[in-house]
């Protein structure tokens, strides 16, 4: 299961990093940390946790969170390009911090 956890936040990370082209370290390391950084907070939970129920959780956070970022990806990037599509894009980080931290505490409550 752990490997399935890490294989899941590697993949997404590469995808971010090879789905754009950074200007600079800086915006890259922004984009990482504002999009991976749900990722990599339930790998370090999913380390943390022993019990396999908690790891599912994990990973069920986790594809539920690459499957939004998927779709609003695809929705802001295949129509118009305007401002407004593009402001969508914000919801991510914050839909997968805050669920993020859901998962970690009905993790930590699975017995």
């Amino acid at each position: 299961m752990m490997w399935a956890i890490v294989g899941l936040t590697a993949a997404h990370m590469i995808t971010l990093a090879l789905a754009f082209r950074y200007s600079s370290i800086p915006d890259f390391l922004g984009m990482q940390g504002m999009f991976a950084g749900p990722m990599i907070i339930a790998c370090v939970l999913a380390m943390v946790m022993t019990r396999p129920e908690a790891r599912h959780v994990i990973v069920g956070f986790q594809l539920a969170y690459m499957f939004a970022t998927l779709i609003i990806f695809i929705s802001t990037f295949s129509g118009e390009g305007d401002a407004g599509y593009q402001l969508q894009l914000l919801l991510v980080p914050l839909v997968g911090f805050l669920g993020v931290t859901v998962a970690g505490v009905l993790a930590a409550l699975r017995r």
